[in-house]
């Protein structure tokens, strides 16, 4: 990325994402299947 691009925030930072916690408590799940958006995405 060119220097004029970069922002004034440090973003070198590992990201663990884990939705465990939102299924367990709230009972989410996709509303799609995922082989069925990677479908529609193709489309």
């Amino acid at each position: 990325m060119p220097d004029s691009w970069s922002l004034p925030y440090n973003l070198e930072q590992h990201w663990v994402v884990d939705s465990t916690r939102i299924r367990q408590e709230l009972g989410y799940v996709e509303p799609v299947l995922l082989t069925e958006a990677l479908k529609c995405t193709i489309e």
